[in-house]
């Protein structure tokens, strides 16, 4: 009954006031949606979802403001712990895929333009085996961050092993070492890593390997796992993207 009134409430909300209703559980967030494009139906849920949004008659601009029902306590997504402070996060930084619109079980493109999904087993291209789920994003050409950098699948791997997604407290090439040398001058020290981890990607992948992006084509990245889970998709696909 008392989700029924919710729903009820939302309705009269979005038909008497130009309001989306985001709700999580009973709990109404209204979002003043005068004069902006970008809304969508999310019909499972039964709300409605703001992507791409931009004033109406532009591509960009101004600025949209919306509410919660607690404040956000931390925009760093290391640090971050709350469920609003990761909403408010969800606005700033883009991932791999994104759940489709029509249907949440499913995934749409975001930075990614497309992936496969397969399983095998083999060598990688740093010369260690793996036997399991094997992802592959590409990347949209073109894309910049802020600053006119490029935005490609190598941010996406810096971020996969800044986060430690596989939950190493050690060089998993090589266990007797605590840090791992990402690139020249960037060294992961991932034994200081295990004792302060991130709260919601530390391990957030296990079975995770490796990751590769080739060399003539910076927006392909390949993830290797040990594992063959349903889940391995589901553990990257919404990595918050770092610069």
């Amino acid at each position: 009954m008392a989700v029924q009134i919710v729903d009820q409430l939302g309705a009269y909300l979005h038909y008497w006031a130009p309001y989306v209703i985001l709700s999580w559980g009973t709990a109404l967030t209204p979002v003043n949606i005068a004069g902006w494009h970008g809304n969508i139906f999310e019909t499972v849920y039964g709300n409605l979802y703001p992507a791409n949004i931009h004033p109406v008659g532009k591509d960009f601009g101004s600025i949209y403001r919306y509410g919660q029902p607690d404040p956000v306590k931390d925009v760093n997504p290391y640090t971050a712990e709350d469920l609003y402070s990761f909403e408010f996060l969800g606005t700033m930084y883009a991932t791999p895929l994104q759940i489709a619109y029509n249907n949440p079980y499913g995934y749409a493109p975001f930075a990614a333009m497309n992936y496969t999904v397969s399983s095998s087993a083999g060598v990688m291209p740093n010369g260690y085996p793996y036997n399991g789920t094997v992802i592959t994003f590409n990347f949209l050409p073109g894309m910049v961050w802020q600053d006119g950098a490029p935005f490609t699948a190598i941010d996406l791997n810096f971020s996969i092993w800044y986060y430690d997604l596989g939950g190493f407290s050690s060089n998993p090439y090589n266990p007797s070492q605590g840090t791992v040398t990402y690139a020249p001058g960037i060294v992961f020290n991932y034994t200081a890593v295990a004792s302060n981890p991130s709260f919601d990607f530390f391990g957030g992948a296990p079975g995770l390997v490796g990751t590769y992006v080739p060399p003539n084509d910076p927006y392909q990245i390949t993830i290797y796992f040990n594992t063959t889970s349903i889940f391995n998709l589901n553990n990257v696909y919404g990595i918050p993207i770092l610069p």
